[in-house]
């Protein structure tokens, strides 16, 4: 088939899932790329971190020799990230106290890694690049924050169905996948101060034994190595707390699904708006809104306000004068003109966008 290499990863296949027109403003090469402090902070602390396993002169647990100079190097790299995505203009919402906030979260997840780390055994992979060809000619990667080791003992008590006479069945490896989170959201029910009933525990942490994540990744890793690992840790920093799961076959038919879904209307461009409260922090909103105006409203009594509705310009302009191809890395059934994006000083100039027939 004359197709191009399709690369797909979590965080692509989840956007599509979550907005397809988030998808598609996020894959064009021309349109300037967005952050906010949250994910800025992840992705320093998970630097960060890997730092940790870096070569020394002499046998030691982690590379920075104290605690405090892994944490006063933290502020260090914090800064610089801070001054490099203002310089760029990357930040949606540029915020004094919640850069100042994130930098205290940032040095919690550094000290509390440090505490829970220091005497166990180094990861057996730190950051590691993934990729396995799917049947239908695209690509799954994956980056694994870290794969550990893991003893039989803890396999018995956590996955008990997996061990018979003693050993641990052919088609697994004793390793998890460990995946490090920055959030605030958990999934520990013993934050809440009552006793929560079995369903709300269900409820509580039904994403984390069905999120795509920890499937795409159980699945990649089985490809590429040709075993099973145990399961996917879902690590908790601000709480220092890990949350274990584990994934199927039956899952993988799951995601087999999604990646279906997510090829077939990727390749017929189709990126619909999926509205919701996932807008308030979406990077796109003002391609998202095209050439329209943003409204502000005031909150009034019913029909008894007299407000005026507020118009806000937005600096998106469509012109259909200039016609580009627009670079996919997909097959299409036939070619679509781009999205071209100008100085952020300058107006942004939408061309012939796909839904616009």
């Amino acid at each position: 088939m004359n197709r191009k290499q399709l690369e797909i990863s979590h965080s692509g296949l989840e956007m599509y899932l979550d907005c397809p027109r988030k998808w598609y403003h996020a894959h064009h090469p021309k349109i300037p790329k967005k952050t906010d402090y949250s994910r800025l902070c992840g992705l320093e602390v998970h630097r960060h971190i890997a730092q940790f396993y870096r070569p020394t002169r002499e046998p030691r647990a982690f590379y920075f020799k104290y605690k405090i100079s892994a944490i006063r190097t933290w502020f260090n790299r914090w800064q610089r990230a801070l001054e490099e995505a203002e310089l760029r203009k990357k930040l949606i919402l540029p915020d004094e106290d919640k850069a100042k906030e994130y930098g205290r979260i940032g040095a919690i997840c550094i000290a509390n890694y440090w505490n829970a780390n220091l005497k166990t055994l180094r990861p057996l992979q730190v950051e590691q690049h993934y990729r396995s060809r799917l049947d239908n000619g695209a690509f799954l990667v994956g980056v694994f924050d870290q794969v550990r080791q893991v003893s039989l003992d803890w396999i018995k008590h956590h996955r008990p169905e997996i061990v018979k006479q003693g050993k641990l069945l052919d088609e697994y490896e004793n390793v998890v996948i460990v995946d490090l989170k920055t959030g605030y959201l958990s999934y520990d029910y013993r934050q809440f101060k009552e006793d929560l009933s079995l369903m709300k525990r269900i409820r509580l942490q039904y994403e984390l034994h069905e999120n795509l994540q920890a499937t795409l990744y159980t699945f990649l890793y089985e490809r590429t190595t040709g075993k099973k690992p145990v399961g996917f840790i879902w690590y908790h920093l601000r709480s220092n707390k890990t949350f274990f799961t584990y994934r199927e076959n039956r899952d993988y038919s799951i995601l087999s699904n999604n990646i279906e879904y997510y090829l077939e209307n990727v390749r017929a461009q189709l990126f619909p708006k999926h509205i919701g409260y996932n807008c308030k922090f979406c990077d796109f909103i003002e391609p998202c809104r095209e050439d329209r105006y943003f409204l502000i409203v005031e909150p009034e009594e019913l029909l008894e306000g007299l407000e005026e509705v507020e118009i806000v310009p937005n600096l998106v302009k469509k012109d259909s004068c200039r016609q580009l191809k627009l670079k996919f890395k997909i097959p299409r059934k036939k070619a679509k003109k781009p999205v071209v994006y100008l100085k952020e000083e300058e107006p942004i100039i939408l061309r012939n966008l796909p839904w616009d027939e």
